[in-house]
C-alpha cells in the first residue's frame, strides 16, 4: 500500500475537479454499493473505461492521472459520488477483481469518509490524496456525514 498526498499539481487537480463537478457532467444512479442485495446506501457513478472499452467522452481528462501512475493497461476506471448522510455507513467488504493488480483511489474532496483495507487500517478521504494498493485484496468504502458528498476516482490497472 502506498499513500501519496498532493498527488496531482494544484492546477491539474483543480482542472479535473472543476470539470467533473460541472452541471453538464453526466452521473448515473447505482442503488447498491458492493453487495447487490444491500440497499443501506447508494451512489452516483460515471464509468470512463470498462471491459477494454472507453465508455465516456470525458476519458481524455484522465491522461495526466494515468501518466503519473505509469499505467500500462487499464482494467476499469470510474468516479463515484456518495451522497452525504446523517449517519456514516460503512459498506460491505469486496474485491475489485480476483487477480492481483494495481488499484488507485484518488480522493477528490476532504470529508469524514474512508477506505478500510484488508488489514483493517483506514485511509481518510483527503482531497488530492491517492491510495495505491492491490485491488484483489478485500476493502470497503463509506459514505460521509460532514460534506454534501464523498467523491473518489477509482482506477484498476497494470
Amino acid at each position: 500500500m502506498k499513500i501519496i498526498d498532493n498527488f496531482l499539481s494544484k492546477e491539474e487537480f483543480a482542472e479535473f475537479k472543476n470539470l467533473i463537478l460541472d452541471i453538464e457532467f453526466p452521473w448515473f444512479f447505482a442503488p447498491t454499493v458492493a453487495d447487490p442485495n444491500d440497499f443501506s446506501d447508494s451512489y452516483f457513478i460515471h464509468t470512463f473505461y470498462n471491459n477494454f472499452t472507453v465508455n465516456s467522452s470525458f476519458f481524455p481528462l484522465l491522461q495526466p492521472i494515468l501518466k503519473k501512475l505509469e499505467a500500462k493497461a487499464l482494467i476499469r476506471c470510474r468516479i463515484l459520488r456518495y451522497v452525504g448522510r446523517e449517519k456514516l455507513v460503512e459498506h460491505n467488504k469486496h474485491t475489485d477483481f480476483d487477480f492481483s493488480h494495481n488499484a488507485c483511489i484518488l480522493y477528490l474532496n476532504t470529508n469524514d469518509g474512508f477506505t478500510r483495507l484488508h488489514d483493517n487500517s483506514c485511509v481518510q478521504s483527503v482531497e488530492n490524496r491517492a491510495l495505491i494498493s492491490d485491488g484483489s485484496l478485500e476493502h470497503n468504502s463509506s459514505n460521509c456525514t460532514n460534506a454534501d458528498f464523498r467523491l473518489v476516482l477509482t482506477i484498476n490497472y497494470f
